[in-house]
C-alpha cells in the first residue's frame, strides 16, 4: 500500500471511529448519492475533456442532522479504452473545486488501484472530506460534492459505482452518526467530436484570443514539459499537425515579424 494511501485510511478511519462508532440508519430518511453526466467541457477530434458531478440529495435537517463528513470510495470503469485511453484527474484541488465541500477543513483523494496510476481501469478512487465545526450540509437540497475530470481520446462510456474501497461508503452527521447513503450506478456516454469546429487556433491558453501569453504556454510546454492544451490543435500553429520547436518559430514571426497567423486545423478552425 502506498504511504499516501496509508496516511489518509489512517487520518478519517481515526476520524470516523472517534466520531462514528458504528452505522445507524439516516437521520431523515434515505440520502442519494448519483452522478450528473454533464456535456463535455471541451470536444474535439482528437480529445475530449469531460467532468460529471458527484451529487448528494439530502433531507437531513435539525440539529446536529448536518453532514461534516464523507468516505466515498468508487469504482470506475470505461468501455473503448484500448481507443479511448482514458485519465483521470485525481488531484485535490480538481475534484473539489468549487463543490459544497471545498472551503471543509480536510479533503484527500486517492487511487487505491494499479499503484495510483491515473490511466488503468478498472480504477478504484476513494474521496474523503471532514469538514471539523458545524454547520455542514443540510437539506432538503442537492449539492455537488466532486468532479470527476478525464480526459479521453475516442467514444467510449465512462461507468461510475460504489466501489471496495480502503475506507467504507459513509456520510457522517455532526451528532456523530454515520450512515451509508444510497448509490446510484451511473454510465455516461462521451461521444467523438470529430467534424466539429470548436477552437481558435493558436490560442493555447483558451481565453478566447491569440497573444504573447499563448506564445509562452507553447515554450513551456516545449521545454519545460507542461501539458499541451486541448485540443492539442490550438499549440500547432504552423499546421503541420505536430506540435514542435518549428511552431514556436512560426507564432514568433507571426507576433514579432508580421507573419502569416496561426494555421486552422482540425477542429481549429473558428
Amino acid at each position: 500500500m502506498k504511504p499516501q494511501l496509508l496516511i489518509f485510511v489512517f487520518i478519517f478511519a481515526f476520524v470516523f471511529m472517534a466520531a462514528s462508532p458504528a452505522f445507524s440508519q439516516d437521520p431523515n430518511g434515505s440520502d442519494t448519492l448519483f452522478i450528473d453526466c454533464t456535456p463535455p467541457d471541451y470536444s474535439a477530434a482528437e480529445s475530449m475533456r469531460v467532468s460529471f458531478d458527484l451529487r448528494l440529495s439530502t433531507n437531513n435537517s435539525g440539529p446536529g442532522a448536518d453532514i461534516t463528513k464523507m468516505t466515498v470510495p468508487l469504482l470506475i470503469t470505461v468501455t473503448n479504452n484500448l481507443k479511448a485511453k482514458a485519465r483521470i484527474d485525481s488531484s485535490a484541488s480538481q475534484v473539489f473545486s468549487g463543490t459544497a465541500v471545498s472551503g471543509w477543513d480536510t479533503k484527500r483523494v486517492i487511487i487505491s488501484s494499479y499503484g495510483g496510476s491515473p490511466d488503468i481501469f478498472p480504477l478504484d478512487l476513494n474521496l474523503g472530506a471532514v469538514k471539523f465545526t458545524s454547520p455542514g450540509l443540510l437539506g432538503p437540497a442537492t449539492y455537488t460534492l466532486a468532479h470527476l475530470k478525464f480526459v479521453v481520446k475516442d467514444t467510449c462510456t465512462i461507468c461510475i459505482e460504489v466501489g471496495n474501497g480502503e475506507l467504507p461508503l459513509c456520510l457522517a452527521a455532526s451528532g456523530g452518526t454515520c450512515y451509508a447513503p444510497k448509490f446510484v450506478k451511473s454510465c455516461c456516454r462521451v461521444n467523438s467530436g470529430e467534424g466539429l469546429c470548436l477552437a481558435l487556433a493558436g490560442d493555447c491558453n483558451e481565453d478566447g484570443q491569440v497573444h504573447v501569453d499563448d506564445l509562452i504556454l507553447l515554450a513551456n510546454c516545449l521545454f519545460k514539459g507542461i501539458l499541451a492544451p486541448i485540443p492539442a490543435c490550438r499549440a500547432d500553429f504552423n499546421g503541420d499537425t505536430k506540435i514542435s520547436f518549428m511552431d514556436l518559430i512560426y507564432g514568433i514571426n507571426y507576433f514579432y515579424k508580421y507573419g502569416p497567423p496561426p494555421k486552422k486545423t482540425g477542429v481549429c478552425c473558428l
